[in-house]
């Protein structure tokens, strides 16, 4: 920052991809160039295809329900700061159920996508999805539900 130079946010961590043979395109100054590439299981881990398969499609669910609590989030905010009174308080409430703290659904999906992305340095995990974070998706989905359904009124 500071060199002039453009700065870009890639966003959310996305899972790791199941195995499989993938193909990467690059665009630059019009000129454009594709080639296939191999993603392999680690062989330490006795997963199938299957397992790995359903694992990327959980974390998947999770990312694209991150993105939809965001957006309410988001929402919430520009009704409360347009409103006024009961209103006003009523979006705020709204909000909090999504976002205050670590086991409201932004904290909890948060704390999913961790574990299996990994943050930084740290490694994630190629294991499958446990009960427990099938579960917590399941919360999260039904409150983001519950939520929705309170605006509505």
């Amino acid at each position: 920052r500071g060199n002039g130079l453009p700065t870009h946010d890639i966003g959310l961590r996305g899972p790791y991809v199941a195995p499989g043979t993938f193909k990467v395109t690059l665009t630059v100054d019009g000129d454009t160039t594709s080639r296939p590439f191999e993603v392999r299981a680690d062989p330490a881990l006795t997963m199938t295809l299957a397992q790995h398969k359903g694992r990327e499609a959980f974390l998947v669910d999770v990312q694209n329900t991150q993105v939809l609590i965001e957006q309410r989030i988001a929402d919430l905010r520009a009704k409360r700061a347009a409103a006024t009174g009961a209103d006003a308080d009523r979006f705020a409430a709204l909000e909090r159920r999504l976002s205050a703290g670590r086991d409201a659904p932004r904290g909890k999906l948060g704390g999913v996508a961790r574990n299996y992305n990994g943050t930084g340095a740290r490694q994630g995990s190629f294991l499958p999805p446990t009960a427990l974070h099938r579960q917590i998706l399941a919360e999260a989905k039904a409150e983001l539900a519950a939520v929705d359904k309170e605006l509505k009124k």
